[in-house]
């Protein structure tokens, strides 16, 4: 059984809904980052029916310096997730924290800045964790935490049926939010597919017309990322502004037909 001495500390700013949701402090082999290092990773929730701005907030190790890691200048969808990896090692993009997590316990919050401060939004200090045990909300943004030990890094806790709960990564299609998001002149978008199948990646304009497709083949299981350098199919420059990224997995042998889809921030 995973220890029993964690516990927690929880403070919120009443009007806003962003939640540390997930965790897990060491992480061996549950998921890598699309450099395919096993990091610490910390997932966050927008439970609101808004989107959130994550410009103005901040995460941190250590609750008495609330401003240790800035949160990219990007927009959270409601309902939707973003993994932080807790590696220490901001060279490799935004979604890479100056800090990483300790298995024998610590803090972790979340911090915006106001008028009168820092104020916090969300805080936590656990005990001692366990290798590839996470522990997280049940449900998403909800009172009560728990051990996972099958994860679900950027994606809900709560599934839709008995047999599904708590589904680990290897059984699940995963496409990771862009890095840098927003970007200037290129961006890597990295996903997951748990068996060798055909997948379709195309990013769209907020008028639901194709720019460009970036993959159409047959992958391998695992880790992929792609790079897109903001042109279209006709190799131009696109404008500044929010697109799309849509892959669709077809012809697998567990999924029928699967799509996803991220936003993604182009600023020129």
């Amino acid at each position: 059984m995973p220890p029993q001495s964690t516990f927690r500390i929880t403070i919120g700013v009443t009007n806003i809904k962003l939640f540390i949701n997930e965790f897990m402090a060491d992480n061996d082999t549950t998921i890598a980052d699309p450099f395919g290092d096993y990091d610490d990773w910390v997932e966050l929730y927008n439970g609101d029916t808004t989107a959130i701005w994550l410009g103005n907030k901040f995460m941190t190790d250590n609750l008495n310096t609330p401003d240790k890691f800035a949160l990219p200048d990007c927009t959270l969808s409601p309902g939707e997730f973003i993994l932080f990896w807790a590696d220490n090692d901001t060279i490799q993009g935004s979604t890479h924290t100056n800090f990483a997590l300790s298995r024998s316990g610590e803090e972790i919050g979340l911090f915006i800045v106001e008028s009168a401060g820092l104020i916090p939004i969300d805080t936590l200090i656990f005990g001692p964790q366990r290798t590839e045990v996470s522990y997280g909300r049940h449900p998403d943004g909800g009172k009560n935490w728990q051990f996972f030990t099958n994860s679900t890094p950027g994606y809900s806790n709560v599934t839709t049926s008995i047999n599904e709960t708590f589904s680990p990564l290897p059984n699940t299609i995963a496409l990771f939010q862009n890095y840098p998001n927003p970007f200037n002149s290129s961006t890597i978008i990295p996903f997951y597919v748990p068996t060798s199948t055909h997948a379709e990646v195309q990013v769209y304009n907020i008028l639901g017309q194709k720019i460009i497709t970036l993959a159409n083949h047959e992958l391998k299981a695992g880790m992929h990322k792609l790079e897109w350098n903001g042109k279209n199919k006709n190799g131009r420059d696109v404008s500044s502004g929010i697109y799309f990224i849509r892959m669709e997995i077809k012809n697998s042998n567990e999924f029928n037909s699967k799509i996803l889809t991220r936003k993604i921030l182009l600023a020129r």
